[in-house]
């Protein structure tokens, strides 16, 4: 239904009028539906020649004569300014949502910008840190520590820019080579190992879409050229020969520390392993001992170990020392150096205690004399 009326609406028409649209003069509508009431803007477009177009304007807020006044005047500057528009050749709905539409691009601009600005090379480490290494069972304690402690205490953070504090996908492969090359000639080791941690770390972001190249990989050839050879130095060991003489020395010396030294030798285990054993994994009736999986050092599954007629009998005297652990000390667990200590009491040139390996478990089976059954079957 339309309204007969073509001049402006006077306030008792805007309050009382009925369903329909009840024009107001420069295209503005009153559009009444029951007991909702809006202004309208309808106009023919220059483009659009022929099929008008609306624009919404507001409620008209019939429920109050100085809100119905207010609206209306409102309604009607701004109907006159559209109405200028449409004059000028400008369709005023396409520029409207022309203005939405950069105000939602600049929106979703500047929370990407702080996004990226969020999402640093230090905090796309820590968080693969806490994603993929953390929760891990196929790594050790000690290896999740070393992890994330090998890229914070090298990698540059405490300058304004660092690479540290840097957006990830800002990240320049000639400055990250830079970074790589000058700790190669501090400590070789690290930075192999800190170049292929970041670029796990590249290759998860970039999956993520949170960079689109990954640096790390661009200066592969580049961080190797010149690198150091990195040559692994096997620990002195004990030749076999002398491991009858060292084991008469070491129950000689007699202690925890020599008690478990010898332990370690007869189960062929590692330093840790036997340092931190606990009775409730030894079982006496069958002389298994079980290393559960999470003291290995593949972290998966647990470990048996046969014990010899020897192996129980440094168990059995070291009973009634402690409740929980087979080798105590002042340290609740005997340390690796600790442990290593009665190879200098012993006078055996092996291993540093500190990186301790049984004393004869370094030695090349190779070079071996074979046994005389083998030779004698030839």
């Amino acid at each position: 239904m339309r309204s007969a009326s073509r001049g402006r609406l006077s306030r008792a028409q805007i309050l009382e009028v009925g369903d329909g649209d009840h024009t107001d003069g420069n295209g503005l509508v009153l559009r009444v539906r029951a007991s909702a009431a809006s202004w309208v803007f309808r106009y023919t477009p220059p483009v659009h020649k022929g099929r008008r177009r609306e624009i919404g304007l507001g409620a008209a807020r019939r429920g109050d004569t100085e809100h119905a006044e207010s609206a209306a005047r409102c309604a009607r500057a701004q109907a006159m300014e559209l109405a200028a528009a449409v004059i000028k050749g400008i369709d005023p709905k396409d520029a409207r949502d022309g203005e939405k539409a950069a105000r939602q691009a600049e929106a979703l601009r500047q929370t990407q910008q702080k996004a990226r600005e969020r999402r640093t090379l230090g905090r796309a480490i820590r968080d693969f840190n806490e994603r993929e290494i953390e929760p891990s069972t196929r790594f050790t304690e000690k290896y999740k520590l070393q992890w994330i402690a090998s890229i914070e205490n090298h990698l540059p953070s405490w300058r304004v820019g660092a690479l540290w504090n840097r957006p990830i996908d800002e990240v320049e492969p000639a400055e990250l080579l830079d970074f790589i090359k000058d700790l190669q000639r501090k400590v070789p080791h690290t930075a192999r190992k800190v170049r292929q941690r970041l670029d796990t770390v590249f290759e998860d972001a970039q999956l993520r879409k949170w960079c689109v190249t990954r640096p790390t990989q661009a200066i592969r050839r580049a961080a190797l050229r010149g690198a150091p050879s990195l040559k692994n130095k096997s620990l002195r060991a004990l030749p076999y020969q002398q491991a009858p003489d060292f084991m008469r020395r070491l129950r000689s010396i007699g202690g925890v520390a020599a008690n478990c030294l010898q332990f370690t030798v007869l189960t062929a285990a590692r330093t840790n392993e036997s340092t931190g054993a606990e009775w409730s994994e030894l079982d006496f009736d069958t002389s298994i001992w079980i290393v559960p999986g999470s003291r290995m050092k593949g972290g998966e599954e647990d470990h048996r170990v046969d014990l010899s007629a020897a192996a129980v009998s440094i168990l059995n005297a070291q009973r009634g020392l402690d409740l929980r652990w087979v080798f105590p000390s002042p340290r609740i667990v005997l340390s690796r150096r600790r442990a290593g200590a009665p190879l200098f009491w012993t006078g055996a040139k092996a291993s540093h205690p500190a990186m301790f390996v049984s004393p004869w478990m370094r030695f090349d089976w190779i070079s071996r004399p074979e046994p005389k059954w083998k030779r004698e079957s030839e």
